[in-house]
């Protein structure tokens, strides 16, 4: 992780992590929006935000705002720079300065609806079985944008809008978007600190799209539950640019090479539910396994080699992804959730 110094000492509390690249322009709501928190005074909370080597001056941007609003002066403003490109590595700064036991992921184009720190801190605070909570995200949009294209309403997850299942645990949808995602602060130390992304480790292109869906396979391997709560409300801008296809087709070629290592993780959070639980079961599924990558081809093919690399961890199917997903599951010094 990063070489800042890290607050070992963690207290009960939210961090709200807010990392930017050139995001001047929209960072002033996002901040009015933070100030503008009803939050009781029991629940103490921070702001560690982050400049990702911005050349829009993002950084003064939000420390004036921020300095400008008389309503938070009692409220930690903390300001870093990470010139290492990609929100991983920001959010690794961030989180290492985190101060409190709980951290909340703010985008730069998200607006909270003022009751969302608390309403994060009592979701969280008395479920130790929950590993990540997801947000009911709106869209809004700029005051003139052409027409909302038919891909866009079908596609809306991928943009992190609407809902996120019904109410309560979600853990088969396997991730939440990051967006609003509501966390703990240790546990994401403790599965980065020794098992840094695999999506930067075990491959060579630059997919750091995933990070956030890579992080709930994680706390889903490791036994925590996710959840979902429409209680959590933010408001997601989504610029024109946006609206256009070659957006659309960029952001979905991102996301589909980022399964070059996602699939690992699905596999493997197959391998280990509770469908499989059983000798029985567990053996039939090497037997099928065995079968479809014999038959099967494409990609399918392919997710059979990765389900037998982690079924049969000495044969030549496993690889070394593979090998380090069963490694992090099987780890006895990560927090796991029995």
């Amino acid at each position: 992780m990063s070489d800042i110094k890290q607050n070992r000492t963690l207290t009960p509390g939210v961090s709200i992590i807010i990392c930017t690249y050139n995001g001047a322009q929209k960072l002033p709501k996002t901040i009015q929006a933070l100030a503008d928190q009803n939050v009781p005074d029991n629940i103490p909370w921070e702001i560690i935000f982050v400049d990702n080597n911005s050349s829009d001056n993002s950084q003064t941007v939000a420390k004036m705002n921020w300095n400008n609003l008389p309503q938070t002066a009692k409220i930690p403003f903390i300001s870093l720079s990470e010139t290492k490109i990609g929100k991983y590595h920001a959010f690794n700064t961030a989180i290492l300065r985190a101060s409190f036991s709980y951290f909340v992921i703010v985008d730069d184009d998200n607006i909270l609806r003022p009751d969302y720190i608390r309403q994060a801190f009592e979701l969280i605070h008395h479920q130790p079985s929950i590993g990540a909570i997801g947000s009911k995200t709106e869209a809004v949009f700029e005051k003139h944008h052409p027409p909302i294209p038919k891909w866009f309403v079908n596609d809306a997850e991928r943009y992190a809008i609407g809902e996120q299942g019904d109410e309560g645990d979600v853990t088969c949808r396997k991730h939440l978007w990051g967006a609003g995602m509501v966390s703990r602060t240790q546990l994401y130390r403790d599965f980065y600190e020794k098992y840094p992304s695999f999506l930067i480790t075990h491959t060579t292109k630059n997919i750091l799209v995933a990070e956030d869906t890579e992080y709930c396979l994680r706390l889903v391997l490791r036994g925590f539950k996710l959840y979902y709560s429409p209680k959590l409300v933010l408001q997601h801008f989504v610029p024109n640019e946006r609206l256009s296809i070659d957006y659309w087709e960029k952001l979905n070629y991102n996301i589909d090479n980022s399964f070059d290592v996602i699939d690992a993780y699905y596999m493997a959070a197959k391998v280990h539910s509770d469908k499989y639980k059983t000798s029985f079961e567990k053996l039939r599924l090497k037997m099928l396994t065995k079968l479809r990558v014999r038959i099967y081809s494409g990609i399918k093919k392919t997710r059979q080699k990765i389900l037998l690399g982690l079924l049969f961890p000495t044969s030549s199917f496993n690889s070394p992804l593979t090998n380090d997903v069963n490694k992090f599951i099987s780890d006895p010094g990560l927090p796991k959730n029995e």
